[in-house]
Order: C-alpha cells, then structure tokens, then sequence
C-alpha cells in the first residue's frame, strides 16, 4: 500500500480507490517508524493486513434493483392469491 507519491511508477500501473471508512487507521500507518532501502520507504516492522474489501457502485445498482424486484414479486404473490380466493373460494 503506498500513502504517498511514487513517480517510479508512473505510467506503469493503475489503480485507484477512496477510503469510505478507517481514516483513523491509514493515519496511524503514516505515523509509524520508517526506513529507506533505495528509493523504498517502508515500515521497520512488518505490517499484515487482515481484511480488506471494494465497494463496486455497479453491484449496488444491482443491489437496489433486485430490492424493488423482490418487493414488485410479493405484491404480484398477494394479488394472485386475492385473486385466487375470488375466483376459488
């Protein structure tokens, strides 16, 4: 994870991401003890993530989609059944 500038990878890679939550903890990896091998900077100690995830707006789309979905499929499962007990008592 880089948290700064990297100009020797420039035109070489892409990715981009926002921090929705945890700023607090990005904050706390900045402030941790660093060392220089070349034109690396990294922490002293070894540092793990445990978890990560990305958040996709498309998925969400979909999300929202399938819930008016599943709520337009109980209203059709109601009147077909009102429209059952009328046609059979």
């Amino acid at each position: 994870m880089l948290l700064g500038d990297s100009p020797h990878l420039d035109g070489q890679y892409a990715i981009f991401g926002k921090v929705t939550k945890g700023d607090e903890t990005l904050k706390a990896l900045e402030e941790l003890p660093t060392r220089r091998e070349g034109i690396f900077v990294m922490p002293t100690e070894r540092i793990t993530i445990l978890s990560s995830y990305y958040y996709d707006t498309e998925m969400e789309s979909c999300e929202h989609e399938r819930s008016i979905m599943k709520r337009r499929l109980a209203a059709s499962a109601i009147e077909i059944e009102r429209q059952r007990m009328k046609c059979f008592p």
